[in-house]
């Protein structure tokens, strides 16, 4: 009997897992971003960038295989507070590197996360100071293309 217990609650927690891993595929993390950028593979630099516009974007998410992350780019730092606050997101590091102010968070609600000085981080917002209209990128677990 503890054995077909066992067996009922492992089956129970695959059939869970495939379906969330189901599921990271239906949606886009980001709504609103003009244009977005899917990275494949390794979670680094070396991960292969594949961009879509708006309007294909969440097509592509539900093709693509092996997805390591996502960014997209706003105009509007209301709407990356928006993503802030639906993802619980907590302030773990802050750099500035070539006049780009960077914020990496911490959330409990995004299962993807690199550890970068020991600390987790599955969400990334750059502003880029740079460009006349402040360009804000924000990517989970991290931006790895340009911003």
């Amino acid at each position: 009997m503890r054995q077909v217990v066992t067996f009922i609650i492992i089956f129970i927690s695959v059939i869970f897992t495939v379906s969330l891993m189901e599921q990271s595929n239906t949606k886009l993390l980001f709504t609103s971003g003009e244009e977005y950028t899917f990275y494949i593979g390794e979670k680094n630099s070396s991960s292969q960038i594949i961009t879509a516009k708006k309007a294909t974007a969440l097509n592509y998410k539900k093709e693509l295989k092996d997805i390591s992350g996502e960014s997209t780019k706003y105009n509007d730092i209301a709407q990356v507070k928006d993503i802030l606050l639906k993802y619980k997101c907590r302030l773990v590091k802050t750099e500035v590197c070539a006049k780009i102010q960077n914020y990496y968070y911490y959330s409990p609600c995004l299962s993807n996360y690199l550890i970068v000085d020991g600390i987790k981080i599955n969400l990334h917002v750059a502003i880029n100071n740079n460009v006349s209209n402040n360009a804000i990128a924000v990517g989970s677990p991290i931006i790895f293309g340009g911003y």
